[in-house]
């Protein structure tokens, strides 16, 4: 018999960026920002047991981070370069296939 199941959750990222421009002026910059996004996630499964110990199983999950605005220093001085904005959301797809170790626990007497 399938299972069918369904998740909420809330979710978390750290990120650390790093990048390198090209400034006509002065050469080339280094800057960096750190950030770390809390948001929720969404998802359904189903689940398929073909034998008693074997189960195909497909999952999808959307992750909402939401919208973050990141301000970029220089690595020397570390005054503030720039402010990007990143929306990320997460779409993810998950497919597996299960052994389950063991048998049914059955209590004699």
């Amino acid at each position: 018999m399938p299972l069918l199941r369904r998740r909420r959750s809330i979710t978390h990222a750290q990120k650390n960026r790093d990048a390198v421009r090209i400034i006509p002026a002065t050469g080339i910059a280094f800057d960096t920002a750190s950030e770390t996004r809390v948001g929720y996630s969404a998802g359904v499964g189903l689940e398929y047991g073909f034998t008693p110990n074997w189960s195909l199983a497909v999952e999808y999950d959307h992750f909402f981070m939401f919208e973050s605005d990141n301000p970029f220093t220089a690595v020397a001085g570390g005054a503030l370069t720039r402010v990007d904005s990143i929306h990320q959301d997460v779409d993810l797809v998950t497919a597996r296939l299960n052994y389950h170790f063991g048998g049914p626990v059955v209590a004699r007497y």
